[in-house]
């Protein structure tokens, strides 16, 4: 799925890929990251539904200690101020900033709602089920939809048991 925190900070796992070793289905195979069509928060593999991952080359820049060290600090404070980790969460939702994040936040369907901190984020308060997500998300999706503004973009799919 190339995690990472985005194109924004453009710092994603596919930055550090040299290759990745497949098995298609049929035989092994290794793909460059060229070829494996990294971009945000999808890949190549997404399409191969076949496909298994056995192993992947990643090339990572050696730093000091120092440096190491401000870049986990600056990333602590960017989850501490960005992200709402109060409650077991499905994360952001959406593929981009949706323009009704603000007017969602706190909305809520059964055991689950759109965080205040983070109108892009889905908290499970409890005992909160895939129908209350896609019930939630549906209600944005339709705000959206009633606004005539474009499709926020759906991050996951929750799927049916």
């Amino acid at each position: 799925m190339n995690a990472g925190r985005g194109e924004v900070a453009r710092r994603n796992l596919s930055d550090h890929v040299v290759s990745v070793e497949i098995f298609d289905g049929q035989r092994n195979r290794s793909l460059s990251r060229r070829q494996c069509k990294f971009a945000h928060r999808t890949s190549v593999f997404q399409r191969m539904p076949t496909a298994i991952i056995l192993s992947a080359d990643l090339q990572f820049q050696t730093m000091s200690k120092e440096e190491a060290n401000r870049l986990l600090l600056e990333r602590i404070k960017f989850v501490k101020e960005k992200q709402d980790n109060t409650k077991a969460n499905a994360g952001s939702v959406f593929r981009y900033h949706y323009k009704l994040g603000e007017e969602l936040k706190g909305t809520r369907v059964g055991q689950v709602s759109f965080s205040r901190k983070t109108g892009n984020w889905i908290l499970n308060h409890g005992e909160g089920s895939a129908d209350d997500v896609q019930a939630l998300i549906d209600r944005a999706i339709d705000l959206h939809r009633a606004r005539g503004l474009k499709e926020p973009g759906i991050e996951w799919t929750v799927w049916d048991a």
